[in-house]
């Protein structure tokens, strides 16, 4: 989905299937949207030794706001996540249940940059990772229930 279709402030999220396979010392790069480290559109990562997620995007209020999960990810399954931002709020799910819900700037920006498995910036995640969907409106829990 090109970038122009995403507005300014408006819901945006990612949901994908992602299988942790080992912890890093430092932080692990599961995707990353924008230009560089500073641009995010979003970018997740896992908390360095930890296979714990670090959901960030870049607002009007700060380039790196965002959410992290409560938990871990179990390792070695497959687990669905779900990320939304919507103006003032970013939301983390695991197979359809909210993880965390936390306060971020209104206005999301957007950027036209690359959507990396990883990112040039970070190392990479020692997980797989499939299904990735870019999802352009916001979703209601039961919406993120469905997403198989």
């Amino acid at each position: 989905m090109p970038a122009k279709r995403i507005r300014h402030g408006s819901a945006f999220g990612y949901s994908f299937m992602i299988q942790p396979q080992g912890k890093l010392r430092d932080w692990g790069s599961i995707l990353h949207k924008g230009n560089s480290n500073k641009e995010r559109g979003p970018a997740i990562f896992f908390l360095p030794k930890s296979s714990r997620l670090h959901i960030r995007v870049s607002t009007e209020k700060n380039w790196n706001e965002g959410c992290d999960a409560k938990s871990d990810l179990p390792m070695k399954r497959w687990t669905r996540v779900f990320v939304q931002f919507r103006p003032g709020v970013a939301e983390v799910y695991f197979n359809g249940k909210l993880q965390n819900r936390c306060k971020i700037g209104k206005l999301i920006k957007r950027n036209s940059g690359p959507l990396y498995a990883g990112d040039p910036w970070h190392a990479a995640a020692k997980a797989g990772i499939r299904d990735v969907r870019l999802h352009v409106r916001p979703l209601t829990p039961a919406m993120v229930a469905k997403i198989h």
